[in-house]
């Protein structure tokens, strides 16, 4: 490909749209549940469908990448991802919207997937890897910042044109993808695809996300979660001994078996878990304690995606210099800081303050994204590539959803559901006893992803050095 920077417009782009659609949604949620009459399960399954979703189709996209093709299955993500945001704008119920954000969740593994890889592809070679895949990373923090605010105009329309504006922006990307994603050099692996694993694998880990986010704001008894995970621990062994017996496993085992990719992917882990619900978490502070409309709100958040715009391509080009792992241990420290920042909020803290903290937590994230993912996608030979991409992005999304299942609890442990609910759609106009004890709740949400952040630091630094397959 002549001009790689074209390829990487292309890809930026569809980056920022998914940045844009998650957290404008965020900010629309109250309006959903207003509109619907529905409780803080539905919410949590509206955003948890996406990600769920996601988390079990990213593997198989990234094995079916790297058979087929990475320009074209990415343009068929960006057809999916804009067809699905047109009809989740007429959803007439919180069931069809979240049963539809599933489909949607499948075009942007497509997307999510193909940019990594084809970023790789056409820049591995020029010693701007880390800047490059930076970009990507810039598109999604800018995408953050830009979204809430879109969210909370589109919102005082309706909730329902928070999913109708992908779709303009979707045809403007396919448009733009004509002619510069030529070229690239695809190194496609000729074997067939392990669908018995690939699906197994989406079984198990669909069946833990439940089992993790789901079935605790239920009260279910608890010969339901010991069933549950000896049904799960059958799946693995299933898989373990699929995957042993096929040529074509979907986790490549001689990519586990190298040990800084298997312990990159676990910082990759624990750094979802870290980050993964923070946007929620702060949409409660914002718009329940201190009283926000979800615009007001938008703008006090800024400052996270902005933080993490600013630096991402300076770490990106550090890591191009550098020890990425290093670098990354170092955003990794920032962000465990600005998580102990956060835990010690309270009542009387100013909206501002907390948002410097946020920044702080955005320096951190912008920090560790480009480094990790550089030094992640340098591992495998070319023709794994695409399944490397969905690995990486499984394992963040997969940390996402522990972080709703780690964080959410420890608020309701403080705050019962039915009251957590009135706070959110209520705001400051709930009982000071109550937001009391909402705060107190997110303090140790808060002091809980710190310490996730902080246990990752040293796995960052000691991973060791590249060994390629």
């Amino acid at each position: 490909m002549n001009n790689g920077w074209q390829l990487l417009s292309v890809t930026t782009s569809a980056a920022a749209l998914s940045g844009m659609a998650a957290s404008a949604l965020m900010l629309a949620l109250p309006s959903i549940m207003v509109e619907f009459h529905v409780n803080l399960i539905y919410t949590l399954w509206i955003i948890l469908s996406y990600l769920i979703a996601l988390v079990s189709v990213l593997t198989i996209i990234g094995a079916i990448t790297d058979r087929i093709g990475r320009a074209n299955t990415f343009r068929l993500g960006v057809i999916i991802f804009t067809i699905f945001s047109l009809i989740l704008g007429f959803s007439p119920s919180p069931l069809f919207i979240i049963i539809f954000r599933v489909f949607q969740a499948v075009g942007a593994g497509f997307i999510m997937t193909n940019s990594s890889a084809m970023v790789t592809e056409v820049f591995s070679n020029r010693g701007n890897l880390g800047f490059a895949l930076s970009i990507n990373q810039i598109a999604v923090s800018a995408g953050f910042a830009i979204g809430p605010i879109i969210g909370g105009i589109l919102t005082e329309l309706s909730w329902r044109w928070v999913f109708w504006y992908n779709v303009p922006i979707g045809i403007a990307i396919l448009l733009w993808s004509r002619g510069k994603l030529h070229g690239i050099p695809e190194s496609k692996n000729p074997s067939r695809i392990d669908w018995i694993g690939a699906l197994t694998f989406s079984i198990i880990i669909t069946y833990a996300s439940l089992v993790l986010t789901i079935f605790p704001l239920f009260n279910l008894s608890s010969y339901v979660y010991y069933i549950s995970i000896i049904v799960i621990a059958l799946l693995i062994v299933f898989l373990l001994l699929t995957e042993r017996r096929s040529a074509n496993a979907i986790f490549d085992p001689q990519l586990f078996s190298n040990r800084p990719f298997s312990i990159s992917m676990t910082v990759n882990l624990l750094n979802g878990i870290a980050t993964g619900s923070l946007i929620f978490l702060l949409t409660l502070i914002f718009q329940g304690p201190y009283g926000m409309s979800p615009l007001k709100a938008a703008f006090y958040m800024i400052p996270f995606a902005a933080s993490w715009s600013l630096i991402s391509p300076l770490s990106g080009k550090l890591a191009d210099r550098g020890n990425a792992p290093v670098i990354a241990a170092a955003g990794l420290l920032l962000v465990a800081a600005g998580m102990w920042m956060l835990s010690t909020v309270a009542l009387s803290t100013t909206p501002l303050l907390l948002s410097a903290y946020m920044a702080i937590v955005g320096i951190g994230a912008g920090m560790f994204n480009s480094p990790n993912n550089k030094f992640i996608m340098n591992i495998p030979p070319p023709h794994k590539r695409g399944l490397t991409s969905g690995t990486m992005s499984l394992f963040r999304n997969f940390g996402s959803i522990l972080s709703f299942s780690l964080l959410i609890p420890v608020i309701l442990n403080f705050v019962p559901l039915s009251s957590l609910l009135s706070i959110f759609i209520f705001g400051g106009g709930a009982p000071a006893g109550l937001l009391l004890k909402f705060m107190i709740g997110i303090k140790y949400a808060a002091m809980v992803a710190a310490i996730t952040a902080t246990i990752a630091i040293p796995l960052s630094v000691f991973r060791g050095k590249i060994n390629k397959q």
